[in-house]
């Protein structure tokens, strides 16, 4: 039985804390302003690209610092003008604050730049300290973990010593350049640890696991760092931009390890600073290593049982990326999920739905306050004179908060369910304290603690998706008639027709934004999340939440909610491939510009609102342009090159009128891991392009070859030109429905196969492509896999002329030389050959070709140290262009009477890329 004085204690607790928030109340509505403010700087900084300087800040400052004292000269205690001097005062600290405001964003965005490895400091070993504070991270090529870093030394190769700050330096101290200077100035950073992904198997097989560092502990490694430098490509992810926004100012692979509580040094004597690198706004938060730690203690628990009850004999790699979503919407943990199945819910319009959201949180705070309502009315029935206090709006409001935020750093603390709890602790201070606000008070203040705590969230889609739907779902629920009904068949129908109403508005207010942001729209979407929402959302959910929470506990009992969620899953997934196999499921739209987005998002707002059928019109008019953009192609007689940064590896797009030619797919360390996934693919869907004509292997060596099976399902060639059976890839050969024109007789696709043997030649648009080498075909696997049996292609087009010669050997060059006159290898641009290693290009050769741009695709700071020094020189000799990946990013090369030159990470650089030197 409850003690009626602890009840009634509680009871009276509520009272105090009412008085508190209404003061709390009163600072709302103001704040939205402020909130404004600093969602607005972040935005004009982000898209322009453009960060202001210290000049203009420290004017700013000084405004904001002068009209602060002149508020606080002006006030005057008493007098018949006192209120007029109150009003100018408050205005005048309104304005100081609205500078501090713009000041915020710029300050936090500079602390960051500032705490990146220098240049200087690359290749170099590096001693560090610091706290595991991340939840490992799984990749092909082990796990990845991230460290709060503590000390720093700079380990010197050459004397064995280390040099190291004592302290963090000042502004000169670092601008001098002094490596501890540089070494101290790091607050986070990114550690491959080397250890292999299944470190679950090996623990359940009794190998030893103590050199895997979990969160929260504290470890001293030494490792050669890099600065954060990430491809650079148009209409890609930015991994810079990402790794700015997590804190991570270097990357390194691990060499040394020790645990920092037992062992007292890793490498050479070296005293290590002691800075302090905390971010400059803290929250009153748990401790975040904690909270990954419980992250990474229900993650593994969660796959011991999926290995042990649902993974059959021999494996079942199908059913780990289902874990990975049962790991996502219970502890934000999207790592296992495929890239493949993350294309599939992006076609088919739920992506939303298989990552923490918002409607998820908000779900989980209206149970928790129903549940606790529930037991307050009891409890008030049974001791009405002790426990009538305890029925309070703000117990149930503060219990309904309190979860939502538990469950939100439970799950990673994304943007959408950052939202969903700032909106709902707003909301409950609001309601609470009986104050009106208007609907969009919520959400503006939500939105500028996001971007005041990370002022790079505005550059993610996640943040415009989410507040994107919640501002239409409030328009759309603010225009809509109040209809009163009574009844359960009444209000169930009023709860379908809001729901309805809501996935309408949500889905139409956020196709201008889906289209800006992933170039492809999906139609099959409403009949997707028709089944899906509700499905994921009430049933799914809850269930991985509570195989999550009794996994560590509780395994026996914890696999049935494991079990049933993977079943549904499977069988959602298999529906989805059903429906993404229809001919018009989705489509790629170019991606838009400023003037046809502004009027999508105008009219899919007047879509929404129920302001007739005339409007409605106007707003359908108003989303063609971002319908019917067309794609950006060169002219007919024209000839486009373009070289992705897809690191070490070949993959150039060539591009004639509207035809286009694929030469070689990238690098493949497995499909999801693939150049032509991460990046090839979401570049042509940026620019409207769905389908390629000619696919081009030049041979079986994987840098050049390993996305070939990816790239044949998604961008559907009509032709394949290679030297070696396809069915060594892999691929299943003759693809059924894929590419070409239908067969008459048998209903499915064809696709026309080409030996890459001379003399070869098919037409590129206006331009003709003809195969020079090799003069044999290979006859096995290993053969094809050899450089000497490497497809070599020139194409002519009246714009100019190109030559692919892939890995071309010097054998082979000089094969060429005495086969050709020096006219036939005469070109404008030249891919060179085994990306610029030191035997590759020889003085003759170049000298027949005399190539205007040389173009080589490598990744920064390869192993190898492509392109070679002699290659440059050799190149530097013949009057060539040099263009290279890793330095210019991704290289787009128009010819015609007057060649262009696009360099992504070069050109009109933001301020958060990173400037490389050769």
């Amino acid at each position: 039985m409850a003690n009626p004085d602890y009840i009634a204690a509680i009871a009276a607790e509520p009272e105090r804390t009412e008085s508190r928030l209404a003061g709390l109340a009163r600072i709302l509505p103001r704040a939205q302003w402020f909130a404004l403010t600093i969602l607005m700087t972040a935005c004009l900084i982000q898209w322009s690209g453009w960060l202001p300087g210290a000049g203009l800040v420290a004017g700013l400052k000084a405004m904001s610092v002068g009209t602060l004292v002149v508020a606080v000269l002006v006030l005057r205690p008493a007098g018949s003008s006192a209120q007029w001097w109150w009003r100018l005062a408050r205005r005048l600290g309104m304005a100081g604050l609205l500078c501090w405001s713009v000041i915020w964003p710029v300050e936090q965005i500079a602390a960051g730049l500032a705490a990146r490895l220098p240049a200087a400091l690359e290749g170099q070993d590096l001693r560090l300290t610091g706290v595991i504070d991340g939840l490992p991270q799984r990749h092909e090529f082990g796990d990845r973990v991230t460290m709060r870093v503590e000390s720093c030394a700079v380990l010197t190769t050459t004397a064995n010593v280390a040099v190291a700050a004592a302290s963090r330096p000042d502004d000169a101290a670092i601008a001098a350049g002094g490596p501890g200077a540089g070494c101290a100035m790091l607050r986070r950073v990114a550690l491959d640890w080397g250890l292999p992904a299944a470190r679950h198997r090996e623990a359940t097989a009794g190998i030893s696991t103590a050199a895997w560092p979990l969160p929260g502990e504290r470890w001293q490694v030494v490792s050669r760092m890099r600065r954060p430098v990430a491809p650079a490509n148009p209409a890609a992810f930015d991994g810079e931009l990402r790794w700015l926004q997590q804190g991570i100012g270097a990357i390194g692979r691990v060499r040394e390890r020790g645990r920092a509580d037992t062992v007292s040094q890793v490498g050479p004597h070296a005293e290590p600073h002691n800075g302090s690198h905390a971010w400059p706004l803290r929250l009153p938060i748990p401790d975040p290593a904690r909270i990954e730690t419980l992250r990474h203690h229900i993650r593994d628990a969660l796959e011991a049982i999926h290995v042990r009850y649902f993974e059959p004999q021999g494996g079942a790699p199908s059913r780990w990326p289902l874990l990975g979503i049962v790991a996502g919407l219970s502890i934000g943990d999207q790592g296992a999920i495929s890239g493949t199945l993350w294309a599939l819910f992006s076609r088919t319009g739920i992506s939303h739905l298989v990552a923490i959201s918002g409607a998820h949180v908000t779900l989980l705070a209206l149970l928790v306050a129903a549940v606790l309502r529930l037991v307050l009315t009891r409890l008030a029935r049974r001791w009405p004179e002790r426990c009538a206090g305890l029925v309070r709006p703000v117990l149930v409001l503060a219990a309904a908060t309190a979860s939502a935020f538990g469950y939100a750093l439970l799950s990673g603390w994304g943007i959408p369910a950052q939202r969903t709890c700032w909106m709902l602790l707003t909301a409950a201070v609001l309601v609470s304290t009986g104050r009106a606000a208007g609907p969009l008070t919520p959400v503006l203040i939500a939105a500028g603690l996001i971007v005041a705590i990370d002022p790079w969230a505005v550059g993610a889609a996640g943040f415009w998706l989410s507040f994107g739907a919640v501002v239409a779902i409030l328009a759309c629920a603010a225009a809509q008639p109040r209809k009163a009904g009574s009844g359960l068949f009444s209000g169930l129908s009023g709860a379908l027709r809001a729901g309805l109403q809501s996935q309408w508005a949500a889905t139409i207010s956020l196709t201008p934004l889906v289209a800006a942001f992933f170039a492809t729209v999906s139609l099959v979407g409403p009949l997707a999340n028709a089944v899906a929402i509700p499905l994921i959302g009430l049933v799914v959910t809850p269930l991985a939440l509570a195989a999550a929470l009794l996994a560590p506990l509780w395994p026996e009992l914890a696999r049935w909610p494991l079990g049933i969620a993977l079943a549904l899953l499977e069988r959602l997934t298999d529906g989805l491939l059903v429906i993404d196999g229809w001919r018009y499921a989705s489509l790629a739209l170019p991606t838009p510009g400023t003037a046809a987005l502004t009027a999508a998002l105008a009219g899919a707002m007047l879509l929404v609102l129920p302001l007739g059928r005339r409007l409605r019109l106007v707003g359908a008019l108003a989303m063609l342009p971002l319908l019917a953009a067309p794609a950006r192609v060169p002219a007919p007689d024209g000839l486009w090159v373009t070289a992705l940064d897809i690191g070490t590896g070949s993959s150039l797009l060539i591009e004639s009128g509207p035809e286009r030619m694929l030469v070689d797919t990238g690098q493949g360390q497995g499909m999801d891991s693939g150049a032509a996934q991460r990046v090839l693919v979401p570049y042509l869907r940026s620019r409207g392009i769905e389908r390629i004509d000619t696919l081009v292997l030049t041979h079986l060596d994987m840098h050049h070859a390993g996305g070939a099976a990816y790239v044949m399902a998604a961008l559907k060639p009509r032709r394949l030109v290679t030297a070696f059976d396809p069915r060594w890839l892999g691929l299943d050969w003759p693809p059924h429905g894929q590419g070409g024109e239908p067969d008459r007789e048998s209903g499915q696709n064809r696709v026309e196969r080409l030996d890459c043997a001379v003399p070869t030649r098919f037409a590129l648009g206006r331009a003709v492509v003809t195969v020079l080498a090799p003069l044999h075909l290979p006859s096995d696997r290993d053969a094809a896999r050899d450089d000497g049996s490497s497809c070599v292609l020139r194409v002519d087009a009246d714009a100019g002329r190109m030559l692919l010669a892939s890995d071309l050997t010097p054998r082979g060059e000089t094969a060429l030389l005495r086969r050709l006159a020096p006219q036939e290898l005469a070109a404008d641009v030249l891919a060179v050959p085994r990306q610029g290693n030191r035997t590759a290009a020889s003085e003759r050769w170049l000298a027949a070709v005399a190539p205007r741009f040389a173009v080589v695709q490598v990744a920064y700071r390869n192993m190898h140290g492509h392109p070679h020094a002699d290659v440059r020189e050799r190149l530097a000799a013949v009057g060539a262009t040099l263009l290279r990946t890793d330095r210019d990013g991704a290289v787009q090369i128009r010819l015609g009477p007057a060649p262009s030159v696009t360099r992504t990470r070069v050109d009109r650089r933001p301020y958060w890329r990173l400037a490389v030197e050769p």
